[in-house]
């Protein structure tokens, strides 16, 4: 798979457990919950042990990105 467009920016535990997470990516501001797709090529597979779980949809490729804390 490609290196990842993205960059962690951020996030909010909102009321009831929801979780939004905040990427930097192509000039672009991302906010993204657990089973969205970017860019029509990563479904957002949700938060493990302190990563971001990204799938490449087109190899079906698991990719991480460190969220800077344990969940």
């Amino acid at each position: 798979a490609p290196p990842l467009p993205f960059s962690y920016m951020g996030k909010i535990q909102e009321p009831g457990g929801s979780m939004t997470i905040y990427l930097e990516g192509q000039g672009q501001l991302f906010l993204v919950k657990g089973g969205e797709t970017l860019l029509n090529n990563y479904r957002v597979d949700g938060v493990q042990n302190g990563l971001l779980v990204l799938t490449y949809l087109p190899l079906n490729t698991k990719q991480y990105i460190p969220l800077g804390d344990a969940q």
